[in-house]
């Protein structure tokens, strides 16, 4: 019987704990789609926690046993099935290779169900669109802005048009006034006291001048 297969890239780049599920639903998610029937995904993952290898074959197992651990991910694979009326039917066999550029090895027994597994697989993938879009360049002119990153451009903005930054003095104190008053007569005092101790320690004698 003739077998078909094609490589892909995954979706996503990394098999530690958060790299295999995210996989596992951007596979699932594509494909179900794609077909009327219900069908069944089995796994069987295999991996290391330090010197213990572990292999689980349903995904909730590798949940349980893969979480909050330091996963180094050896062996991903994944069958896809139809599942018919009276019996089941194999879709796809995919393996997922852990390499340094992580892909997609689909396996199917007929040329058009390896068509459309493979399509739905890519056409998902160049949906991602980035949680951080990384800003590379920002233009602020008069009236626009303009900013591009990630492919994304964005000019001729009215950001910054017609735009009224308004600023209202804040309110004195209370006491303000009174403490001004206050310094203020004490700084008269000190004044008048002090030209009073000067004047009577420089008493003039008006008879002597005459």
């Amino acid at each position: 019987m003739a077998k078909f297969s094609k490589k892909i890239p995954a979706k996503y780049q990394q098999l530690d704990y958060s790299g295999v599920l995210d996989n596992y639903n951007w596979i699932k998610e594509s494909i179900e789609p794609s077909f009327e029937e219900q069908l069944e995904f089995a796994v069987e993952i295999s991996f290391n926690i330090g010197d213990i290898a572990c292999t689980c074959n349903t995904i909730d197992e590798f949940k349980e046993y893969a979480y909050g651990q330091a996963i180094d991910t050896y062996s991903f694979n994944i069958r896809v099935t139809r599942l018919l009326t009276d019996a089941s039917e194999r879709i796809a066999y995919i393996i997922i290779n852990p390499y340094s550029k992580i892909e997609l090895v689909i396996n199917c027994d007929k040329k058009d169900s390896l068509i459309n597994v493979s399509t739905a697989l890519e056409n998902n993938a160049k949906q991602t669109i980035p949680l951080h879009p990384v800003v590379q360049q920002v233009n602020i002119h008069d009236e626009s802005i303009t900013i591009t990153g990630d492919g994304n451009k964005f000019e001729n903005s009215a950001i910054g048009k017609q735009n009224k930054i308004e600023t209202k003095p804040a309110k004195d104190s209370f006491w303000k006034p009174i403490f001004q008053a206050l310094i203020s007569n004490w700084i008269w005092f000190l004044i008048g006291a002090m030209l009073l101790i000067y004047l009577g320690t420089n008493v003039i004698d008006w008879t002597s001048i005459f």
